[in-house]
């Protein structure tokens, strides 16, 4: 027997080995191609906020939530050009990118409910002014110029207005 003859069939069991071990790999491997891939959207516009990208892809603003939580570490409040964002596939309805013209859409949407709040808030607060105002003495509710209310006068009406509320 000559040194060929004996290597020969180990080199045939490792040859198998490999092959075997490979079409283990592969089999595995079109498993996994299967799974779902994840989506990304790559924030390209001034203004986008979680709310809009929710709604352009899942349907519904209120999942913007669920897209903070799959992005550990993103916070909503600062958006900026050239994040990715992680879009589960579970609340995927499109696969299409977002457009500008929606992204601008949102943004105005978004302003006039701003704006709204704001001016309801401050049309409380006037309410409240008036209210307190009402509720003051005449030196103190005076909004014509003349003397500033003294440390006195202060004390007599909070001490006014605490009887008032014990209803003594």
């Amino acid at each position: 027997m000559n040194f060929y003859s004996l290597i020969r069939p180990l080199l045939s069991i490792a040859l198998v080995t490999i092959c075997l071990s490979g079409c283990v790999g592969k089999s595995r491997f079109k498993a996994d191609k299967g799974m779902a891939t994840p989506f990304y959207h790559q924030v390209k516009y001034p203004g986008e906020t979680l709310g809009a990208i929710a709604k352009w892809y899942t349907g519904d603003s209120n999942n913007w939530e669920k897209l903070k939580d799959s992005n550990k570490g993103l916070n909503p409040m600062r958006i900026e050009i050239g994040d990715t964002i992680l879009i589960p596939k579970e609340l995927l309805t499109t696969q299409e990118l977002m457009t500008k013209e929606f992204n601008d859409e949102e943004k105005r949407i978004l302003a006039t409910k701003n704006k709204v709040i704001h001016t309801e808030k401050h049309e409380i607060e006037d309410l409240k002014t008036e209210e307190v105002k009402k509720e003051l003495p005449r030196s103190l509710n005076d909004d014509s110029e003349g003397p500033a209310p003294t440390t006195e006068d202060l004390i007599k009406s909070r001490d006014d207005l605490w009887r008032e509320l014990m209803g003594e």
